[in-house]
């Protein structure tokens, strides 16, 4: 697993939030921008896509042992275990409600959830899609949380996007 204590990432905001952010650290509450993954503190590891979202740009790592899940390929295999398992609407937004009360998700399944979800959901142009994708994007969080991770970040050729669930899991370096 990389470390990613030793990556920088970008944080772009406007003067105001810059100075209380440098006072009290990241909170949650600051978001004004970039709502699209959920609720968090998102970052970058492109400065010149954080400057997108404000004027100031924060450098930060994060803190040792901080677990982020990128996306990926979900793995296919997996795929069709949670169908057979679950039946198809296992891989729609609303998932947990194909899950009955005494059976649970590993961690694996969730990773390959979560991937799918972004995959067929996020990066759509079909509106409807994406909002139904934003609805339910607490209770995936919930179940990416629950195997251990501190956010999620998607890469990309043009940018770079991670959400950080926990502000405090942050260390602005400048």
């Amino acid at each position: 697993m990389p470390r990613h204590s030793s990556y920088r990432y970008y944080h772009g905001t406007d003067t105001q939030a810059a100075i209380q952010i440098r006072r009290s650290g990241f909170a949650i509450h600051h978001e004004k921008w970039g709502k699209g993954m959920g609720y968090g503190v998102y970052l970058s590891t492109d400065p010149n896509f954080a400057a997108f979202f404000g004027e100031k740009i924060l450098q930060c790592t994060l803190a040792p042992h901080t677990r982020l899940l990128w996306y990926d390929t979900p793995d296919p295999e997996i795929i069709r275990r949670l169908v057979r398992k679950f039946t198809r609407k296992i891989l729609k937004p609303d998932f947990y409600k194909a899950i009955p009360e005494n059976k649970r998700l590993t961690c694996q399944e969730v990773a390959a959830l979560w991937r799918h979800l972004v995959r067929n959901y996020y990066e759509t142009d079909n509106r409807k899609r994406y909002e139904r994708f934003r609805k339910y994007l607490s209770r995936i969080h919930k179940e990416v949380k629950k195997c251990g991770y501190d956010g999620v970040g998607i890469r990309d050729d043009m940018w770079s996007e991670v959400l950080i669930f926990d502000p405090s899991v942050i260390v602005e370096v400048s």
